[in-house]
């Protein structure tokens, strides 16, 4: 395990010579950081998940990059239902955009992920009945606006969510 050096800024300015501590910190430094060495700073993560019928809201993404979805559920009715995906900003709801559309008494996994820069989203789904699976994509509208949520929606059934944002924001 490599450790991690703090550097004195006032000894990197121009002029200042390189010294092998320096030259040490600047090869382990990047190792200490990866793995977690003691005083390193810490990479931020963020894990968030919830379960339910109807509409799933994951909030206090304004300071993300993007996210990483998982998603599986069961359509529980005799009707069908259409998984999507939908964004929320500080001023109002984007339109809804379908990901899959489940049939009755199916189960389903899908994986994704969203560019909070770009808006762009991508999934790949998989639904039991049948063994179909796929891949759908589109971009959440921000509307001018950060996109502070991402909301999930399914009508006849249970979800199962998981969400992790891409850094941004103190892993204190």
């Amino acid at each position: 395990m490599a450790d991690w050096t703090q550097l004195d800024t006032n000894g990197l300015l121009p002029g200042e010579p390189v010294t092998s501590a320096k030259a040490l910190a600047f090869f382990e430094n990047p190792i200490a950081l990866a793995e977690a060495a003691t005083d390193a700073p810490k990479i931020a993560t963020k894990n968030l998940s919830g379960s339910g019928g109807g509409t799933l809201r994951f909030g206090g993404l304004s300071t993300f990059g993007g996210a990483r979805f998982f998603l599986t559920g069961a359509e529980t009715s005799s009707n069908g239902s259409t998984l999507s995906i939908n964004s929320s900003t500080p001023t109002g709801d984007g339109a809804a955009q379908s990901i899959v559309a489940v049939p009755a008494n199916a189960r389903f996994v899908v994986h994704g992920y969203w560019n909070k820069i770009t808006g762009a989203w991508f999934a790949v789904w998989f639904v039991s009945s049948g063994t179909a699976s796929g891949r759908a994509t589109g971009t959440l509208s921000k509307g001018g606006a950060t996109v502070d949520e991402i909301i999930f929606t399914f009508s006849n059934g249970q979800i199962y969510v998981h969400i992790m944002p891409d850094g941004g924001e103190s892993a204190s």
